[in-house]
């Protein structure tokens, strides 16, 4: 189980280092079952962002926008997603 922020810079080097080798030598084998969860803690960027996963995961498209968060991270990503209610 990840807690992480989509804006943290370590958390982003996790995804970048650490998780390809999870996810190849461990969930794609079945060994283990992956969970992230969401703990946004870097202001209103960070909540908009853990919000819009959330609506992307009620689409079938978590993985998909969570992995778009981490590879664009640093690039104004977050500070151009819609502002949530």
């Amino acid at each position: 189980m990840e807690f992480a922020d989509y804006q943290c810079p370590f958390c982003e080097k996790f995804y970048t280092d650490t998780f390809p080798d999870i996810k190849k030598n461990y969930i794609d084998t079945g060994k283990i079952k992956f969970v992230y969860k969401n703990l946004a803690f870097l202001g209103k960027e960070s909540t908009d962002a853990a919000n819009a996963s959330m609506c992307a995961r009620d689409q079938n498209k978590f993985w998909e926008f969570h992995d778009y968060l981490f590879t664009h991270q640093g690039s104004e990503t977050l500070e151009r997603l819609p502002p949530t209610s």
